[in-house]
């Protein structure tokens, strides 16, 4: 997930409330209490916990020259000539100042960079090098903030979101009854990628364990007759999404993030269902007593 994943999570919890019908909101309010979201000031400030930016003052002064460079007026450059190993690269240097050749292959980002340092070579930083840099600090500030803040709220949205709607079971008959159940069982799949020693309720039973199954294996899209039959949602997924990839390998806290997260961000709440293709997501009233 991409991590993939996180801006529009948030609202797919809410959403779900209206995953089979529009009417629970109507039947019954409640208000949720969720605790590691209370005495909230500041949000900067909580970010700021994970990340303090450093303030730099400098001005920028580098002498200009003219182009085309004469290369015999350069100081360094008998310690660049061993560098060009091809006749256009003198041409290149002459020309715009500076040439790209291929330094190889090698893991660390900043590695050559320091070797030309180390010989004093003065070095062309390209703009892809400080958003990479970004991109690491951005990524690792997130991994951070995921595993000991995000982690536990999203847990506890979650447990007040299944306690609500299993309120809502126990106390709705007929349609409204399986709506609930539903509800349910959505967020008690959620549930069991957040907390591995989760048992959902009996009554939604069979439907997390087939969903959870799914997602511990992510072996792809199953056959459309066995989603149509067995699934939550009645329609295909791709399960294979649910593999844990890039910092979301690092801890198990962060799989388990991953795999939640993933379920809240890729169900797709049909309103009226796909009759043509996978008929209503609530089955007529007959067959609910099947």
């Amino acid at each position: 997930m991409s991590q993939r994943v996180k801006y529009g999570y948030g609202c797919a919890v809410f959403l779900a409330v209206l995953l089979f019908a529009g009417c629970l909101g109507s039947a019954k309010k409640k208000s949720l209490d969720v605790a590691p979201l209370k005495g909230v000031r500041d949000l900067e400030e909580i970010f700021l916990k994970h990340y303090q930016p450093v303030e730099e003052d400098f001005k920028l002064e580098m002498p200009s020259y003219k182009l085309p460079v004469d290369v015999t007026k350069a100081t360094n450059f008998g310690d660049v000539k061993r560098y060009l190993s091809k006749p256009e690269h003198l041409k290149l240097i002459k020309e715009n100042g500076f040439v790209v050749v291929d330094g190889g292959a090698v893991d660390d980002i900043t590695a050559t960079y320091e070797q030309l340092r180390k010989e004093e070579i003065p070095i062309y930083v390209t703009a892809d090098t400080p958003l990479h840099l970004f991109h690491i600090q951005f990524d690792e500030t997130l991994k951070e903030i995921e595993e000991s803040v995000f982690y536990a709220d999203i847990v506890a949205v979650t447990r007040a979101m299944l306690k609500a709607m299993d309120e809502d079971y126990q106390s709705f008959n007929g349609e409204l009854k399986e709506v609930a159940k539903r509800n349910v069982a959505y967020f008690s799949v959620a549930m069991k990628q957040f907390d591995p020693n989760f048992k959902a309720p009996a009554y939604v039973k069979s439907w997390v364990a087939w969903e959870c199954e799914r997602i511990e294996e992510h072996e792809g899209v199953p056959f459309y007759e066995t989603a149509r039959k067995k699934a939550l949602l009645r329609i295909p997924e791709d399960y294979s999404q649910y593999k844990p990839r890039g910092h979301y390998t690092r801890s198990d806290t962060l799989k388990r993030y991953f795999r939640g997260m993933m379920w809240y961000g890729r169900m797709t709440f049909l309103m009226k269902g796909h009759e043509k293709k996978f008929g209503p997501i609530i089955p007529p009233a007959k067959a609910l007593t099947d």
